[in-house]
């Protein structure tokens, strides 16, 4: 029993395991209820409902097949589902059948009406191949004809995509909603706090998507660990390389295959000139910002993007799920007012549109560049590729709906660049040499009148001032920050944007001012002086030092990270309640018990001091138990199936303890409503 236990449990991984135990449920389900329509006397067809009920019961009967039909039916025809999405019905229905009873019901299906028995797997059966490729024709077809089959349009083939432009006005509103300059405030709410991760830290991710080509999925997988920071190229350029070790299709390549794995790391160079691109300055303007709100430098293994929940708690160790990416970019897509319907692949294919396509032809990739660079098996088909990139554009460039523009540019291309270049002549060329030479002319003389008038004066270089001051603006703001260029002096104390030589105030000022405004105040920040002497470094980050003695510690919030990690439903979830309060969590170093009071000791701590207090109620009551489960059982018999709120209620009742609200116990509430219709109806007679 034990061996054929652990077989059913690994056959899959959890998750297939899961997904076919739902899909089996579903269907028997879909039996018991057409089973009962026909013992209310609907349906056309004539089956015994006793039979119906138990069609994909142990062991199965004559009408298996035709249930089996009829469910495929409903999902696919009916409800307009995927043709995956049979296939996926059918595949969970063939490993129940082919580990139901040994090999019994494995092979090729038959039904001996003699011993009325079924032998073979019925998904294996031909009525059911023939079905499941007729899913797959219809919706081909719905395709050709502009129909999804649902009377709504056709599904895409593949995501929009989200160009250049969409990136920018994207970033644009991030910017007017949280300008880059408050980054280096302490959030003194959790609020404040949740508003200003939200915003870093998507910049980063979607920039990061885009610059990469990279689906959703990819990015949010990646780690501390994947970057190494401080690198300098032997132009004496500054970067950082980024290795996205999850990209879909290379998890199981061999490290040692460097030609394969060359794809998944990139070196990320600075681009001030386009903001919205600037992945260089999101990423570290995210990481500053990230590990000030822990409280700590950040671990190898802390991930790149976490999830953080809506009062800024931020759990290092826990992943983004699908939704939550799609909603956090959903936002912001809403907030700059585009229309488009972008998924967790729009950046990738936009990006890949811009730079082979799009892009000024001396920076344009070549079809080659963009198969490597976008992680393209080597066997995809250039065809197919030229298709994901192009498609749209070429519909675009042939397009005639606007021939009759009277202000048409012809001979232009989809991004605006001149098809047909005119020639230059030899007397142009001749021209402008000649006006060339005169300009350097006019320069040199310039040059040798300004260096006469420095040797005559006797100006001493050396006594130029070693600082400027330059006022930088805010982008939402009339005020102006001071910003301390160092010209002279080294400094061995610097933040993440400071090793990387990087601006925390990118210039707007050909920007228009916003009008709406940031819940920050504008303040006065002092740069640290370039450091100059880089190292490569692997995700070794210096932490920016804070004024301790600046902030009341009363009132400063505690570090970010999540200090208690959301507990999955399981039997038995007051354990993990009392490992968390006797235990230091593995992440902040921590016990719950150990919590310094300005943890949970004010109104915007209200979140961990629920956290603390029913844990802190369960683990009274364990102690006053004496540590004994069996003592703790038969005090609290359903705890193991109890949700923790009913256990912690439970524990109050016994001891005549009720949280109470501000409005007094419910009794109090309702003594009061009675009271004032009594005056109610006083005052009316």
């Amino acid at each position: 029993m034990a061996h054929a236990a652990a077989q059913a449990k690994f056959r899959h991984s959890s998750r297939t395991v899961r997904n076919y135990g739902t899909w089996v449920k579903a269907g028997k389900r879909f039996a018991k209820d057409l089973a009962d329509e026909r013992r209310r006397g609907e349906g056309e067809e004539d089956m015994d409902p006793d039979l119906l009920e138990k069609a994909f019961d142990n062991p199965p009967n004559k009408l298996l097949l035709r249930v089996f039909e009829l469910y495929l039916s409903q999902k696919c025809l009916i409800e307009h589902r995927t043709p995956g999405t049979g296939r996926s019905i059918h595949a969970a229905f063939a490993d129940h059948w082919r580990h139901m009873d040994g090999d019994r019901y494995v092979g090729d299906y038959g039904y001996d009406e003699a011993t009325d028995t079924v032998h073979g797997c019925p998904a294996d059966s031909m009525v059911i191949k023939t079905l499941l490729a007729s899913f797959t024709y219809r919706a081909n077809e719905d395709k050709a004809d502009g129909d999804s089959g649902d009377g709504t349009s056709p599904t895409r083939a593949h995501a929009v995509a989200m160009r250049a432009e969409h990136l920018q006005r994207i970033m644009e509103w991030s910017e007017s909603q949280f300008p880059s300059p408050a980054a280096n405030r302490i959030p003194q709410t959790t609020t404040e706090r949740a508003f200003m991760a939200k915003h870093l830290k998507a910049r980063a991710w979607i920039s990061s998507m885009w610059k990469l080509w990279a689906r959703g999925f990819e990015t949010a997988r990646s780690q501390v660990k994947h970057l190494t920071l401080s690198l300098v190229n032997p132009d004496g350029l500054q970067y950082f390389e980024y290795f996205l070790e999850d990209r879909k299709g290379y998890e199981g390549k061999d490290p040692c295959d460097k030609e394969t794995l060359l794809s998944n790391r990139f070196n990320i160079y600075p681009e001030p000139e386009i903001p919205s691109r600037d992945m260089y300055a999101h990423i570290l303007r995210w990481l500053d910002a990230y590990q000030t709100m822990l409280g700590r430098p950040l671990r190898p293994y802390d991930y790149l993007f976490p999830y953080i929940s809506r009062n800024g708690t931020i759990d290092t160790t826990r992943l983004m799920t699908h939704d939550v990416m799609q909603r956090l970019l959903s936002e912001f897509v809403v907030g700059a007012g585009l229309t488009d319907l972008f998924t967790l692949h729009s950046p990738r294919r936009g990006a890949a549109q811009h730079h082979v396509a799009l892009a000024p032809p001396l920076i344009r990739y070549t079809i080659s560049e963009g198969h490597q660079y976008g992680g393209w098996a080597p066997g995809e088909k250039p065809t197919t590729l030229i298709k994901y990139i192009i498609d749209d554009i070429w519909y675009h460039e042939n397009a005639v709906n606007d021939l009759l523009n009277p202000r048409r540019q012809r001979g232009q291309d989809y991004s605006g660049q001149c098809t047909h270049p005119p020639t230059v002549t030899v007397e142009e060329f001749r021209a402008a040499h000649c006006e060339l030479l005169g300009k350097y002319a006019e320069l040199m003389g310039k040059q040798e009148e300004l260096m006469a008038k420095l040797c005559t004066s006797g100006t001493n270089l050396a006594s130029l001032p070693s600082q400027t001051s330059i006022p930088v603006p805010f982008p939402a703001s009339s005020q102006s920050v001071l910003v301390t260029a160092s010209m002279g002096s080294t400094s061995t104390s610097a933040t993440i944007m400071d090793i990387m030589d990087i601006d925390r105030f990118p210039d707007t000022s050909t920007a228009t001012p916003s009008s709406s405004t940031t819940p920050f105040e504008s303040a006065n920040f002092s740069r640290v002086s370039n450091v100059t002497n880089h190292s490569p470094q692997a995700y070794v980050i210096t932490h920016r030092p804070v004024d301790k003695g600046s902030v009341d510690k009363e009132n400063q919030l505690p570090p970010a990270e999540s200090v208690a990690p959301k507990v999955e439903r399981k039997r038995g979830k007051w354990k993990v309640y009392l490992d968390q309060w006797y235990k230091p969590n593995k992440v902040s170093g921590i016990a719950m018990k150990d919590w310094p009071r300005e943890f949970y000791s004010s109104k915007e701590k209200t979140a961990n001091a629920n956290l603390r207090a029913s844990r802190y109620t369960i683990a009274m009551e364990w102690e006053d138990c004496g540590k004994d489960e069996a003592e703790f059982m038969m005090r609290y018999p359903h705890a193991n199936n109890q949700t923790m709120t009913a256990l912690v209620e439970e524990i109050r009742k016994r001891y005549g303890r009720h949280r109470r609200s501000k409005n007094g116990m419910p009794e109090e509430r309702a003594l009061r409503n009675m009271q004032g219709s009594h005056s109610d109806v006083t005052a009316g007679s």
